[in-house]
């Protein structure tokens, strides 16, 4: 047990009732632990919350190959330390460790659960805080990519214009439906009907066209947004930090990708300070739902159960978009794009089904003739898979964005050889050089090389121009 002065002091537990300071207290211990410990095994359940009340931690994430990869350091007095204790299946997603001797303060994961069901709003207001304090993380996790990125000449995330995937379209009763749209909504369909049907009493559905900035970043954020249809890029400003600059197109960076319907764009009007994070830019006309904070505080208010619930969900998707973040970041500063992609399996293994095809997926992009077979899969699984599945696949295919042009490329390029080798004896050699040169054409296009000198070449016939490449 320790002193309940030392929770009040902590940011965490400010303004939190007496009765569940009292109650953490009781079952709190504190403890000094020695620089380079382990605190928290990546993949170990996480039965412990941890808070820094000084000293430093290193978050690692290990790989067969990199052993321990760091992707964050934090020094802040009374930062918590694993919030997979607040998300299920409750296993932490990195190691911590000291980087200095470190007092620490723990407190069981079954304290806050019974927190969470005897002062459901006490807990609501503290997984606000969790899902702040992991939302910081995520853009901590976002600025070393960008700085890697201008190290590195891999790209972090599919570019926009890559084709979407094959998932069929919802009926238009359906669209037009807000209650039927939320029961069918991935972020939405694990609430009770009471509830949803609360909720679209005040939902609006609005059109968009391509190009349209949905929010901006660190505007303030008034609403939640859903993807009812098209497709929408969140990119992040490149301006460095305390420079306030406007966001351009030239000025951003895209860091992730959503197509699914029903699929969560913003949350940052539930998680303080309640401002944007990033930019949400419609690709192709889309439609979009809008619910506002006020309705979704007010339920929440109203059904504890509810906010609490609601607060667990919106966890989900920020560790979602943290992990992939991290697994990102890896595949920048080490290059090695399948290396995070096992890793960020490897995170996941407790959440993956035994029979799941993404443990195929490391086994295809070892050998370029079974590329392919990865892309389909994880295609298949982005549009088909359980929610694990899509969120993972998706991942993955941001990831594998250039390998799949790299893979195009490669294709084309034996299906031009192919036209020459296996061309029809008919064809005189004039037509088959023909054929062979559009098909060269049809490759460039594809990529986003440009070929210039073109006045450098003679126009007189009879020169031969061989390409290396």
């Amino acid at each position: 047990m320790v002193n309940s002065n030392l929770l009040s002091k902590i940011a965490f537990f400010r303004d939190m009732p007496s009765e569940v300071i009292h109650r953490l207290t009781k079952v709190s211990r504190e403890a000094t632990i020695e620089p380079n410990t382990a605190i928290v095994h990546q993949h170990d359940e996480a039965q412990f919350v941890f808070f820094l009340i000084s000293g430093a931690v290193q978050f690692h994430l290990q790989t067969p190959e990199l052993e321990n990869a760091l992707v964050g350091v934090m020094k802040t007095p009374g930062a918590l330390l694993g919030w997979s204790a607040f998300r299920y299946p409750y296993r932490h997603t990195t190691s911590v460790t000291t980087e200095v001797a470190s007092h620490l303060l723990r407190i069981p994961r079954s304290a806050f659960e019974d927190i969470f069901r005897n002062h459901p709003h006490a807990g609501y207001e503290m997984l606000k805080r969790v899902n702040t304090t992991v939302a910081n993380r995520l853009e901590q996790a976002r600025d070393q990519l960008l700085t890697a990125s201008r190290a590195s000449t891999h790209t972090p995330i599919a570019h926009p214009q890559e084709e979407p995937i094959d998932v069929p379209a919802l009926p238009d009763e359906i669209i037009q439906e807000p209650f039927s749209l939320l029961q069918h909504s991935s972020f939405f369909h694990p609430f009770e009907h009471t509830y949803l049907k609360d909720l679209a009493q005040s939902v609006s559905i609005k059109t968009v066209t391509a190009g349209t900035t949905i929010f901006q970043e660190k505007n303030t954020a008034h609403h939640l947004y859903l993807l009812v249809k098209g497709k929408v890029i969140l990119s992040m400003n490149t301006f460095s930090i305390g420079n306030e600059t406007p966001n351009t197109d030239e000025a951003s960076l895209p860091i992730h990708a959503i197509t699914q319907v029903g699929h969560l764009i913003g949350w940052s009007a539930l998680v303080p300070p309640y401002h944007y994070r990033a930019t949400a830019t419609a690709t192709q006309e889309s439609q979009i739902m809008v619910i506002d904070k006020e309705a979704l505080e007010l339920e929440a208010a109203e059904h504890p159960p509810f906010g609490i619930f609601l607060m667990q969900r919106i966890l989900w998707v920020i560790g979602n978009r943290l992990r992939g973040t991290r697994v990102r970041l890896i595949a920048q500063r080490y290059d090695k794009i399948t290396v995070a992609i096992r890793s960020l399996l490897d995170q996941s293994v407790g959440q993956i089904p035994v029979t799941s095809p993404l443990h195929k997926i490391p086994h295809y992009l070892a050998n370029r003739l079974t590329l392919n077979d990865a892309f389909l899969t994880l295609k298949t699984l982005e549009a088909h898979g359980d929610e694990v599945e899509q969120n993972l696949a998706k991942i993955c295919l941001e990831l594998l964005s250039e390998v799949r042009q790299e893979l195009r490329i490669y294709q084309q390029l034996q299906k031009i050889y192919e036209s020459v080798a296996n061309a029809p004896k008919r064809l005189a050699p004039p037509q088959i050089r023909n054929g062979c040169c559009k098909e060269f054409v049809k490759l460039l296009e594809s990529t986003n090389y440009k070929i210039r000198g073109k006045e450098n070449l003679n126009e007189q016939q009879s020169h031969l121009y061989i390409m290396k490449h």
